[in-house]
């Protein structure tokens, strides 16, 4: 499986669509594969000093699998925070409501 680990010693890994099931459960295939075939050792796809996700920057399908490959469980996360504000001049009533628009608060503020 692509990203698996590996367990420690292994020197090769063969794909699994290179290989031969055969029916008691073993598996043959026909070219011997060469040292450190398909393998990429942690840290491999980057230099020392390297910034590889920068402070701020949103956490997606690109740089979390890029933190995981350096060997880094954890980052410190914070939310985003969004705030909208709306103001208009309407007639008495009501200073302040809040509607909802696609998941986002918005605060509406009307002036007297």
């Amino acid at each position: 499986m692509t990203g698996a680990m590996i367990p420690e010693g292994t020197d090769a890994v063969v794909m699994q669509e290179d290989v031969t099931v055969n029916e008691d459960g073993s598996v043959t295939f026909d070219t011997l594969p060469k040292i450190n075939q398909n393998i990429r050792r942690v840290g491999e796809d980057v230099k020392q000093g390297d910034v590889v996700v920068k402070c701020g920057q949103f956490l997606n399908q690109f740089s979390l699998p890029l933190l995981a490959s350096l060997g880094i469980p954890q980052v410190q996360v914070f939310p985003t925070f969004e705030s909208r504000c709306l103001i208009y001049r309407g007639r008495a009533g009501s200073s302040r409501t809040t509607i909802k628009a696609k998941g986002k608060s918005t605060t509406l503020i009307a002036l007297r």
